[in-house]
């Protein structure tokens, strides 16, 4: 079942990952730093543990909570769609609960790829310009 609690933690932890992913583009830019080699140091910290929460995120999926709000009157249904990591909606639709279910999970993956195609964008311009290696970015 999906409380408002598991929710406010789903919510607010892919916030901050996605504002995550955009500080590090900014520190990125910001090349006249005296500092970049901290920066560079905090930066693959960042992404380590960012790619850990993707992993945990991934495998800790919790599925919505889908209440039939209207029988079924020319195949159409309607339900509520209470999802734990983002906004409550209402759909009228010819869908099954269980394809509902199984779309919820489909985005839910394909917001999280969209963060990874991010995250290895920085990582390949970080690369091309010389500031890291592959090796640097090694899950310990």
């Amino acid at each position: 079942m999906c409380t408002i609690f598991v929710k406010k933690r789903y919510n607010e932890r892919l916030l901050q990952m996605s504002l995550a992913i955009m500080s590090l583009g900014q520190h990125y830019r910001d090349k006249s730093s005296k500092d970049l080699r901290r920066k560079l140091n905090r930066m693959v910290r960042s992404l380590k543990k960012i790619e850990k929460d993707f992993e945990h995120y991934k495998n800790s999926y919790e599925p919505p909570e889908i209440i039939e709000i209207s029988p079924r009157d020319c195949g159409v249904a309607g339900f509520y769609v209470m999802s734990c990591w983002r906004d409550d909606f209402e759909i009228y639709t010819r869908e099954t609960r269980e394809e509902l279910f199984s779309q919820d999970k489909d985005f839910f993956l394909k917001v999280l790829d969209m963060f990874k195609l991010d995250i290895n964008s920085i990582k390949r311009e970080l690369i091309a310009e010389g500031f890291l290696t592959e090796a640097d970015f090694i899950i310990d």
